[in-house]
């Protein structure tokens, strides 16, 4: 059709080539306990680390000892939970991820609680001095 209408007025049989310069498909999630979560594009080998990474890394409260990624293959839902501890560590091997894979970081209880403390100290000091 473009070739055509190229021909109409502009060239002498017009060749047109098409190149895919990316694809919608190539894509890994990232949510959760993460600075800027969203969808974000694979270019080449991405894995664990780098998907993170891409998301801006972990919030303070996150759990970086249940970090879930999850894929659907032959149409059934699997997942596994990682620690990023250990990867950073090389105790454990950083994952490859394939497309439309979803990376969930998880909440720690805990870190928000002691998060909520220290932000609470300056004015539980006020209350002291009572």
């Amino acid at each position: 059709m473009l070739a055509h209408r190229l021909g109409e007025r502009y060239y002498v049989d017009p060749q047109v080539t098409v190149s895919v310069s990316g694809s919608v498909s190539q894509r890994v999630t990232v949510e959760g306990q993460v600075t800027e979560p969203g969808i974000y594009a694979m270019r080449g080998t991405t894995t664990l680390l780098d998907a993170i990474a891409q998301a801006k890394g972990e919030t303070e409260n996150a759990s970086v000892r249940q970090v879930a990624v999850v894929r659907v293959q032959d149409g059934k839902r699997t997942g596994a939970v990682f620690d990023l501890n250990r990867i950073r560590r090389g105790e454990d091997k950083d994952p490859q991820l394939i497309p439309r894979d979803v990376v969930i970081v998880g909440n720690s209880t805990g870190k928000r609680m002691w998060h909520d403390l220290l932000r609470a100290a300056p004015l539980l000091n006020v209350f002291a001095q009572f």
